[in-house]
């Protein structure tokens, strides 16, 4: 025999030693005497020290700090553990291996323990059924790439054929991926198995089991019957109870029919009023003159209908108008189209507004009218008791001569005029009072162009907003009671009562020598009535 066959044959032998399916009961008795739970953590840190210290990947004098660091072992059961590791699994190769020798000699372990299978809990069975799944898994030639997946495998099968492990359990850690604890096997394959494995174990004897002698439980005496008591039933004679009759309540809740009737003949007929103006119209309107409407889809329509009608109806004002415009979740317009919106939506606006005062003025002129015909009515009803004469004259009725005693008159001593200082009353000039008094004339002094005088007005209003917003309320009242306000509103109601368009008005007023607004003036007005908000 050769010294290459010599080297072959002991290595094989190592690795038969180590293969041996002996040394994974050796290890779980080691395990279960040191006091460490079968984890998935204890399996990674244990099962592999063999198969590392054969490869020269791990050193035997290691083994303490490795189980330190990885299972977190005080440093007297780390080194107890590796002693009984080297004297069971180690010493058998001490012959092969030199940091194996020098480890002995430096723990100075002596041999493999004798009492080990009788110190564990473990039996034969264990260790038959480790050979039973050995051999199973050779002859259908199953075998995983890793040797500690292997290892691991051939471990789990020996517990469930030892009933350690029940179906369920072994095919959850079948199937299990690895990086969890498991072996990532395939679900079909691993239930195969299992059952083949079922079929094939019943050979292997079963666990020894413990008898345990249950005491017979000893007769329990019953309590002896009370005597039955003797009762008597008394009664009672029933006494009739008298209730007290509640006088009757008034309740003036309810009502009789003649406080009905005599409600309903004093009931106040209020006539229904009919609206202001026609919003759906007026919409339609505004959305017609605004040139981006047209590009838009239903959904578009829908929301830029809603828009416009709640300005027009005075629920939103100019502000949230142009936020709901330009906003994500409206039109999100921006631009030239949004301008061209607004000023669209405000024109309409200042119509209806004009609409409003001049039918108001209407309704008061009626009403003035209305109260003078009735006290003229009044006053020829009572015509009755005026005497006429022959002429057609009216006489004053004839009063009861009265004797009236006169008193001596007091001479009467002439009266000084009153001395006034000949002085112009003094005017506010504030912003409330500017903008209350304002004309075409005003308006124009206040810049060389129209928009620049707009912007005056404007900036007057920002300043009172600075104040306080009871200012700026203020000051936007003032600015409609102006007189250059009033002619603005005049001249849209005209052109729109006449259906005229707004040039025609402001020439033909003039053409008459009337101090009047520009197209320029009116259009610049209508632009600061859409910016200025409530």
């Amino acid at each position: 025999m050769s010294e290459d066959d010599g080297q072959t044959t002991t290595a094989q032998s190592v690795y038969d030693f180590v293969d041996d399916p002996k040394r994974l009961g050796e290890l779980d008795a080691l395990m279960k005497k040191h006091g460490l739970s079968d984890t998935p953590e204890t399996e990674k840190a244990i099962d592999p020290m063999l198969d590392q210290i054969v490869d020269g990947k791990l050193k035997p004098q290691d083994i303490p700090a490795r189980l330190q660091e990885k299972l977190k072992l005080s440093p007297e059961v780390a080194l107890a553990f590796a002693k009984d590791f080297t004297s069971v699994l180690l010493f058998p190769l001490r012959a092969h291996f030199l940091e194996i020798e020098r480890t002995i000699e430096v723990w100075n372990v002596t041999g493999p323990m004798t009492n080990l299978a009788t110190s564990a809990p473990h039996s034969a069975q264990q260790v038959s059924a480790n050979t039973f799944v050995h051999e199973e898994l050779e002859k259908y030639g199953l075998e995983l790439p890793d040797q500690n997946v292997q290892k691991k495998f051939e471990r789990v099968l020996a517990e469930f054929v030892a009933k350690k492990r029940n179906h369920e359990e072994t095919l959850d850690l079948m199937t299990r991926p690895r990086k969890v604890g498991g072996l990532g096997l395939h679900p079909t394959a691993s239930e195969n198995l299992l059952e083949g494995l079922s079929n094939d174990a019943k050979h292997v004897p079963p666990p020894p089991t413990r008898q345990v002698e249950i005491p017979k439980p000893s007769p329990v005496s019953m309590p002896k019957p009370l005597p039955p008591r003797t009762r008597v039933k008394f009664e009672a004679p029933v006494e009739p109870v008298q209730t007290p009759v509640k006088p009757p309540v008034f309740d003036p809740t309810t009502m009789s029919p003649d406080d009905d009737v005599e409600l309903k003949a004093h009931e106040e007929k209020i006539p229904k009023v009919a609206p202001l103006h026609d919003i759906d119209t007026a919409t339609e309107r505004a959305i017609g003159a605004i040139d981006a409407s047209k590009g838009l889809d239903e959904e578009g329509k829908k929301k830029l209908h809603a828009i416009v009608k709640t300005r027009l109806k005075g629920i939103r004002d100019p502000y949230k108008t142009r936020s709901a415009l330009e906003s994500s979740e409206g039109l999100a317009w921006k631009g030239g189209e949004l301008s061209q919106a607004l000023e669209a939506i405000e024109n309409v606006y200042s119509k209806l507004e004009a609409e409003g005062v001049l039918k108001a003025e209407q309704e008061k002129r009626a009403y003035v009218d209305k109260r003078i015909a009735r006290f003229i009515h009044d006053e020829e009803k009572d015509s009755g008791d005026v005497s006429q004469d022959t002429d057609g004259r009216v006489l004053p009725r004839a009063l009861p001569a009265e004797t009236t005693v006169q008193s001596p008159s007091l001479p009467q001593l002439k009266k000084k005029g009153k001395m006034r200082d000949v002085m112009a009353p003094r005017k506010l000039s504030g912003p409330i009072e500017e903008l209350s008094s304002m004309t075409i004339s005003d308006f124009r002094r206040w810049g060389s162009k129209a928009q620049e005088s707009a912007e005056e007005v404007k900036e007057r209003i920002g300043l009172l907003e600075e104040e306080s917003y009871a200012k700026r309320l203020a000051g936007l009242s003032a600015w409609r009671r102006s007189p250059l306000y009033q002619t603005y509103v005049s001249v849209v109601s005209e052109a729109m009562q006449g259906g005229q368009s707004i040039a025609g008005v402001l020439h033909s007023h003039a053409s008459s020598g009337e101090e009047m607004l520009t197209e320029e003036e009116v259009r610049a007005l209508i632009k600061l009535n859409g910016t200025l908000r409530v």
